[in-house]
């Protein structure tokens, strides 16, 4: 999409920066009313079609990301290193100093999602909901445009208005709804919207661009090297399922709110509950999410179903793991126009070292080391979900850090494990497993290679531990988006290329409308949706290869499980903490994580000889390093609540926002 990614990305950042001078409004953001520059102001800018299209290319930087990080917000640190699947032991990033810490606050300290920022454009919605309002109110004194470009290019505007106050909703609840551009003789003083305010306002933009007979469901095959990665109504409506799926979630529609006053907490009040609360269940909320996947699912098929997953071309354990690979790295298109990517984000390729999206120096730093948790979720190759508990004695579960063990020792443990019965598999414990595994995460895997030469060695004095041992700190390394280790920015993969990050792809759609049949009554239609992402990879079905689970009667284990494959087709993909916050998952918060180190049975150290056979292994489950959480703290007399609160399921509003007196009411418990 180089005409959006390239040229126009260079006209928004001018019109950022004239942008930058201007007062703030009483929305924490700039004024609407200013001109951009002395030469370049809002009549020129709509005086030409050439210009108008550019100001609305240049809105495209304001599509969401769909990874965990948000351009350097919190100093370096993906936010998904608050959930459950990683740690990070980056020692400068805002994870460590503010979040573990428990420092965070109202008052101070690196948000997960800034309220507004005047130096991220990607996190700073305002921003862009503001420079597409501009947009909208002019678009239509353009000359030498045609009526029904116009009427397309409103659509893509109205797409991104509705993305920006998705990702503020999600983190925020009810936010201040901006519906106009403010003239200067204008009161912009806004209260804060309700949850019911935000969501049909979103709704109802995403739903005129879905009518918008201008805008094309997929962008054509002639086309797509040009605008692959353009606004389409199969975007308008994947951006509608993101905010359904989180409308709908417990977080907001539940029995009660999700704000739970511990002793000594503040209270929660009645004024604030309708902005983080429907007022009760809604069922209805869950029905109209499975209508939006069924309305995409209609409007595909009659498009002749472009958009679909990447299959394997073999039915081998390599052919899958290359299909997900092509699935979430290649992304499309595919033959004849197909795509897997349904929504995403276009930007350019990254070319500084302060690239924390593509990995290698990430990598370095430590900011994405994977637990044992997020292994864990990954299942057999038949199946079967692992069960660590199962795995007979070579998964120690064992105090402390592998290089300080004293009770009972690494050598005493290893012992143990030479007098072990005998297996077939020898107890590789990371092979046979769901090769989605092998994408994600560097593992003691048999044939995985290491930096395009070596096979991966995670065993003290192993060439991944003495290469990378801040990203080894649990054992394990991430793989995905990192590729091949050794290339840099000199390299021939990663930074080289465009960023287009999914925000939806097909293997996303498919468990969303999982979770609304699962929701809807319909278990057995969710476990096929399930299916049918397992399948690119080879697994078996899931009800079948789990009939303990009783999936297709037991709705709270097929949630589970939903959310479990959740993690193993998106991880790393801004999936899991706000699965973790919509689901409000207060015991995946407050347990502590754990990392996998392996050791070779021989008790042999460093790289494998040339020629000497593949070692058996054995496996301690410790602590995870670095700083832990606050919110594992357990009650004490000293800390009555332990280190969990519910408040931190949704962000603050920072206390000089809060304090301009507009009606912007606080979340509760901040």
């Amino acid at each position: 999409m180089k005409k959006i990614s390239i040229i126009s990305l260079i006209f928004v950042l001018i019109l950022t920066m004239t942008y930058s001078c201007i007062d703030d409004t009483r929305f924490g953001d700039n004024a609407l009313d200013k001109p951009l520059s002395v030469d370049l102001n809002i009549d020129s800018i709509f005086s030409k079609a050439e210009t108008a299209r550019r100001y609305l290319w240049g809105l495209y930087m304001y599509i969401p990301v769909g990874a965990s990080q948000v351009g350097g917000s919190m100093s370096g640190d993906w936010y998904e290193s608050l959930s459950d699947i990683i740690h990070s032991r980056n020692g400068w990033g805002s994870a460590n100093m503010d979040w573990y810490s428990g420092n965070f606050s109202a008052a101070g300290g690196a948000s997960r999602w800034p309220y507004n920022s005047s130096t991220n454009a990607v996190a700073n919605s305002f921003s862009g909901i503001r420079q597409a309002l501009t947009f909208l109110a002019n678009i239509d004194r353009v000359p030498d445009m045609t009526n029904a470009e116009k009427a397309r290019l409103k659509a893509e505007a109205k797409i991104i208005i509705a993305g920006k106050y998705w990702q503020m909703f999600r983190q925020y609840g009810g936010i201040p709804i901006m519906e106009k551009v403010y003239a200067p003789s204008d009161d912009p003083t806004t209260k804060r919207a309700t949850i019911a305010e935000m969501y049909d306002y979103m709704i109802k933009l995403l739903d005129e661009a879905i009518a918008e007979p201008t805008l094309p469901w997929i962008i054509p095959a002639s086309e797509q090297a040009e605008w692959w990665g353009r606004i389409t109504v199969a975007a308008a409506l994947a951006q509608k399922m993101l905010i359904q799926l989180d409308a709908a979630s417990p977080l907001f529609n539940d029995t009660e709110p999700y704000y739970k006053a511990l002793p000594g907490e503040k209270p929660l009040q009645d004024e604030v509950k309708p902005y983080i609360w429907w007022g009760g269940y809604k069922p209805e909320l869950w029905q109209e999410l499975r209508k939006t996947c069924e309305q995409f699912i209609s409007m595909n098929a009659a498009a002749g179903n472009p958009y679909r997953l990447i299959q394997p071309t073999s039915r081998t354990e390599a052919g899958f793991q290359a299909a997900y690979l092509d699935a979430y790295w290649n992304r499309g298109p595919l033959d004849n126009g197909a795509n897997e990517l349904i929504y995403v984000h276009t930007d350019l390729p990254y070319t500084s070292w302060w690239d924390n999206l593509f990995s290698k120096s990430a990598t370095q730093w430590g900011q994405e080391c994977p637990t044992a948790e997020f292994m864990e979720m990954f299942c057999w190759a038949n199946g079967k979900v692992f069960d660590p508990a199962g795995v007979d004695n070579v998964y120690v579960t064992a105090p402390g850090q592998p290089s300080n063990e004293t009770s009972p020792t690494l050598e005493e443990l290893r012992q143990q494990q030479l007098h072990r019965p005998a297996r077939a598999d020898h107890y590789y414990i990371f092979d046979n497993r769901d090769p989605r595994l092998y994408e994600t995460l560097w593992v003691q895997h048999k044939g995985q290679i290491f930096t395009g030469s070596a096979g991966v060695e995670t065993w003290p004095g192993g060439n991944a531990i003495k290469s990378y041992s801040i990203a080894f700190s649990h054992g394990m390394s991430h793989h995905k988006w990192s590729g091949n280790l050794s290339d840099d920015i000199s390299g021939n993969g990663t930074r080289s290329r465009p960023r287009c990050f999914a925000v939806m792809r097909m293997g996303a759609f498919h468990l969303i409308y999982a979770e609304a049949l699962a929701e809807t009554g319909d278990l057995q239609g969710a476990c096929n949706q399930i299916n049918i992402v397992r399948d690119r990879v080879g697994l078996p079905p899931i009800e079948t290869s789990n009939p303990d689970l009783q999936l297709t009667s037991n709705k709270q284990n097929l949630i589970k499980q939903i959310l479990r494959e959740r993690v193993c087709e998106l991880g790393y993909e801004d999936t899991r903490l706000m699965d973790m916050i919509r689901r409000k998952l207060r015991d995946d918060f407050k347990k502590p994580l754990h990392g996998v180190w392996t050791y070779r049975l021989d008790g042999k150290t460093g790289n494998l000889a040339s020629g000497e056979p593949y070692p058996e292994f054995w496996y301690v489950k410790t602590p995870v390093s670095g700083k832990q959480r606050v919110w594992w703290d357990k009650p004490s007399e000293t800390n009555p609540n332990g280190g969990w609160s519910d408040k931190w399921f949704v962000l603050p509003f920072p206390m000089k926002e809060v304090n301009k007196g507009f009606g912007l009411i606080q979340n509760p418990g901040w």
